[in-house]
């Protein structure tokens, strides 16, 4: 039983998806920051609606 509930633990970040967006940057240690974004089930760009955006930021690679 918890070897297939670590199984499931450690498999189910492979079923999420994330399109990415590259920002060019002034900063000589990174010339590009890569930022990776979802968009929310439904989203219609044709209605006025507002929705919520959640960035979470990493830590640094050295």
């Amino acid at each position: 039983m918890i070897r297939l509930l670590l199984t499931i633990i450690f498999l189910f970040p492979l079923f999420l998806t994330a399109e990415t967006i590259v920002v060019k940057t002034k900063a000589a240690q990174n010339r590009n920051a890569v930022f990776q974004y979802r968009v929310p089930r439904g989203y219609d760009k044709n209605r006025r609606e507002m929705y919520r955006v959640l960035v979470i930021f990493g830590g640094r690679l050295v």
